[in-house]
């Protein structure tokens, strides 16, 4: 297709036409190479700059896409807190992960303990803004992010606090292998991989591991 196309809203073709079927298609078109980018640049000991391209791509589809899925998000999150930013340059990757991430778990279907390892990083920045603000700085990563963050908190705080429905906790979810926050899908744990869990107690921010494909 040519890079110059604009897909009509999906919101004038209803579930099931196969104008809506190919729209989905496209999208998840657009959304393989940055994530084989993604993926790939992990392969390679989170190659830097495969990662900020597939980053920059991730937010270029979520910026043009009317309506995101959850995935979008996700993956941006992944790419951007891989990036490694120098000290002196701040925090503007880490900020990035942190919007894309909360905007992950506002838009998100998957069963929250799909989630929880994202949704630890989110309340963790929370927490850490709090405590700056406590001590008379600002939020590094700006009101909005924050407040981004503290409604998909809150989000998942109400659905804790929600009476218990059996059928649904049990049931099993659709995206379960998609969305492990730490394994890609079928992907066996490397001798790698068992170092760095050794390894976990070194300082340094968690970023989940595993992209989703779509």
């Amino acid at each position: 297709m040519s890079p110059d196309y604009e897909p009509p809203s999906a919101a004038k073709y209803p579930d099931g036409t196969w104008e809506r079927v190919t729209l989905t298609d496209y999208w998840s078109a657009r959304h393989k190479l940055p994530y084989s980018l993604l993926m790939w640049a992990i392969e390679h000991q989170d190659d830097q700059n495969a990662l900020a391209q597939a980053a920059q791509m991730f937010e270029h589809l979520v910026e043009i896409h009317p309506d995101p899925p959850d995935y979008f998000f996700k993956n941006t999150g992944i790419a951007y807190g891989r990036l490694r930013t120098p000290v002196s340059a701040g925090r503007p990757h880490h900020c990035k992960m942190i919007d894309s991430f909360a905007r992950f778990l506002l838009s998100t279907m998957e069963l929250p303990a799909n989630t929880a390892e994202i949704l630890k990083i989110v309340r963790d920045y929370i927490k850490h803004a709090k405590r700056v603000k406590e001590g008379g700085g600002s939020a590094e990563c700006g009101d909005e992010v924050l407040m981004t963050s503290k409604r998909a908190s809150a989000l998942y705080k109400e659905a804790r606090s929600a009476p218990a429905n059996p059928a649904i906790e049990q049931a099993p979810s659709v995206n379960a292998e998609q969305g492990a926050p730490n394994r890609a899908r079928g992907q066996p744990r490397t001798s790698q991989e068992g170092k760095k869990k050794k390894e976990k107690g070194k300082k340094g921010k968690k970023t989940p591991k595993t992209p989703t494909s779509e």
